[in-house]
């Protein structure tokens, strides 16, 4: 999956996505990439479905970052999914 032409123009604006939110995100980054070559490489399966949740995923351009690096797609889960979750499949 790659990524498009307007998210890696927005991962390269300094404006969407600080430095320090950079700087903090690398090692994130590079475990996640580290992660998804060995799954691949094990599973001879690609990694296609990747989603955001939570407050952290609400940073400007913290998306656009991270799929531009990884170079993959992500979904944003929805506000209030978590709690339609618990409501279709409550826990014994």
């Amino acid at each position: 999956i790659s990524v498009d032409k307007e998210s890696i123009e927005k991962a390269k604006d300094t404006d969407n996505i600080s430095l320090i939110i950079k700087t903090t995100l690398e090692p994130l980054v590079k475990e996640l990439w580290m992660t998804f070559h060995l799954f691949e490489t094990d599973t001879k399966r690609k990694v296609n479905n990747l989603f955001f949740c939570g407050g952290g995923s609400n940073l400007s351009g913290i998306k656009e970052y991270i799929s531009f690096e990884l170079n993959k797609q992500f979904q944003m889960i929805p506000p209030g999914i978590k709690n339609m979750i618990r409501r279709t499949h409550p826990r014994s």
